[in-house]
């Protein structure tokens, strides 16, 4: 697993580059794969059913992929600036990731984007607007990363947050497809 399915810099430096990838098809905890696959699921349908299943195929891989970044490039050179080790005890350059988290962002937050003013459940309970919704993921996410990415990987997620405004962007422009 830490080999081929988790993210680290170690990893990275080592050549295993598929580790950008394989971390977004893996995951420890049990909350956190069923968390994510109820994104994937409720957000991903509405992002498929707008734009295709392929397009949402490389929505996923773009947000994993650059939550990958993220997480690697925060581990590697902001992270060691504040922080000998990590909240886990790890060295930074050994702080493996795992998880759909950085791809469900993207498609998210792209559903936010595109549609602000639908009202999403929150814990399926609450009704909460759209777009305060995006603004409470990424003040929570940028303050994970201030706090130092414990156990859930903020950079992670902003690196999928990154590639939903990139494509929202793009979409308001007219690229990339019908809109």
């Amino acid at each position: 697993m830490v080999k081929n399915f988790m993210i680290s810099v170690d990893n990275i430096r080592s050549g295993r580059l598929h580790t950008l990838i394989t971390n977004a098809f893996s995951h420890i905890k049990q909350l956190d794969i069923i968390s994510n696959m109820i994104t994937l699921y409720f957000f991903g349908t509405a992002i498929g059913r707008y734009f295709g299943p392929q397009y949402l195929l490389k929505l996923y891989l773009a947000g994993a992929l650059a939550g990958s970044i993220f997480y690697v490039a925060y581990k590697a050179f902001v992270a060691p600036l504040f922080h000998k080790i990590d909240k886990r005890g790890f060295p930074h350059s050994h702080a493996p990731a795992l998880g759909a988290s950085g791809a469900t962002t993207a498609i998210l937050l792209l559903y936010i984007f595109l549609f602000p003013k639908k009202t999403i459940f929150v814990d399926f309970i609450i009704p909460v607007p759209a777009a305060l919704v995006g603004v409470l993921i990424i003040g929570k996410d940028i303050w994970r990363v201030l706090q130092g990415d414990r156990e859930i990987a903020g950079s992670t997620h902003l690196g999928g947050a990154a590639v939903a405004t990139v494509v929202w962007l793009q979409k308001r422009k007219g690229r990339f497809g019908r809109f």
